[in-house]
């Protein structure tokens, strides 16, 4: 029999993972076709890694990611992911924005199969290594590793660290503090709404129901025209920051 060997680096592709920080470097909401599903982890490149990381925490804020932006936030220590040169090449050598779910997808693809390769690995190593395990908790491990790999880009029903979870809950808070009215999400300019709602989230999914003529499409543009309005004053109250 001829014994194939298979690498994790044969499933890995650093030029998906640049070209999509690049989409995202030229235009943010690109973010948004691959936020659901991608984060740093599924990343093979140190650096990607800490770039994509770093994005996904300013664009979360609202705070808008460009070359010069983004290298104030990246770490110090690294005198690569300081130089707006290289940021900017990254941006500029960016195949297509218009691919950035694909971009995100082979990235996501090629983890889930570097990953199916350690589970494959390790169904080899306990099988050979328990001869006295039971042949069906040998299937039911291998199982859960399965469904654990099927969770990891779901963010809905996966499970998060509990000190992940804390911290992010912190943020939320103090974000909160920070926000006229104490609330969490983005207001809707309603105050009895925003304090039964605690503000706009996103995944939320709100629906306004009534009948024809009772004033839904009123509510909708009100709430649309004072997110837009609260969004520019904090657009505006960044780059006054910056000037400073």
């Amino acid at each position: 029999n001829n014994n194939v060997i298979i690498n994790d680096a044969d499933f890995s592709n650093t030029d998906a993972e640049l070209a999509l920080i690049g989409c995202i470097l030229w235009d943010n909401k690109n973010y948004e076709k691959v936020s659901d599903f991608l984060n740093e982890s599924h990343f093979v490149d140190e650096t990607n890694k800490i770039i994509f990381a770093t994005i996904k925490k300013l664009l979360d804020k609202n705070i808008l990611v460009s070359p010069i932006t983004l290298k104030n936030y990246l770490p110090e220590n690294n005198e690569k992911l300081n130089k707006v040169n290289y940021l900017n090449q990254l941006k500029d050598s960016t195949p297509s924005t218009q691919n950035a779910y694909n971009y995100g997808k082979i990235i996501y693809d090629l983890y889930v199969k570097r990953n199916l390769l350690g589970v494959a690995k390790n169904i080899i190593q306990e099988t050979n290594s328990n001869s006295n395990e039971s042949a069906e908790n040998l299937i039911e491990n291998a199982e859960n590793d399965l469904y654990s790999l099927s969770q990891s880009g779901n963010s809905d029903r996966a499970f998060v660290n509990f000190g992940n979870a804390l911290k992010g809950a912190v943020e939320i808070i103090s974000e909160a503090y920070k926000r006229e009215g104490k609330i969490a999400g983005v207001p809707t300019g309603f105050k009895d709404l925003d304090n039964k709602l605690g503000g706009l989230h996103k995944s939320d999914l709100i629906i306004i129901a009534g009948r024809p003529s009772m004033g839904k499409t009123a509510l909708g543009t009100n709430i649309a025209f004072n997110c837009a309005i609260k969004y520019q004053e904090e657009k505006d109250e960044f780059e006054n920051k910056k000037i400073i």
